[in-house]
């Protein structure tokens, strides 16, 4: 059942420790950043932090994927998009995330899915206003959803769109 979580501080605490321990694992193959709400000081979200690590190219990943999955994190078969060059790990294996699970987006730099997550992310930690717009319209689609997560994702695009598109000028 989707759920919105107040923001905490030990989301960046919970950040920094995978962060060493993706180091540990990868090196300095990648570059590892923190996006979406747990990234965002004061944004209420789904509690799930979410990193993007950044790869040259598809091999640098698909060597990643095979260290990842030895440490015993979870390769999802049905959320890996291949044309965008996108592929997702969890934490969480099979069951559906919940507060302080750890999802990660593998890809290039030149994604550009990544490249929007975090003017996304930069835009609205510099813009309280629409910071504060975004997490009342979260709540507003929650109570609309019925804890539908594809249905909220796809309700929050346009403003996500918007942001994305004022933050590029």
């Amino acid at each position: 059942m989707l759920t919105l979580h107040k923001y905490s501080n030990s989301f960046a605490r919970i950040f920094q420790k995978e962060k060493q321990k993706l180091q540990r694992i990868l090196g300095n193959q990648c570059m590892i950043e923190h996006i979406g709400s747990t990234a965002i000081p004061g944004t209420d979200g789904k509690g799930v932090i979410d990193i993007t690590l950044v790869f040259n190219n598809k091999n640098e990943i698909d060597t990643a994927i095979k260290l990842l999955v030895k440490k015993g994190y979870h390769l999802s078969k049905k959320n890996i998009d291949r044309n965008d060059q996108v592929f997702f790990i969890s934490s969480a294996g099979t069951r559906e995330s919940i507060l302080g699970d750890i999802h990660f987006h593998l890809t290039t730099k030149e994604n550009k899915s990544y490249k929007n997550a975090s003017v996304f992310r930069d835009y609205l930690i510099d813009h309280p206003t629409e910071k504060q717009q975004y997490i009342d319209l979260k709540y507003q689609i929650l109570k609309m959803v019925n804890g539908n997560r594809i249905k909220y994702t796809k309700m929050k695009s346009e403003f996500i769109k918007k942001i994305i598109n004022l933050a590029k000028k």
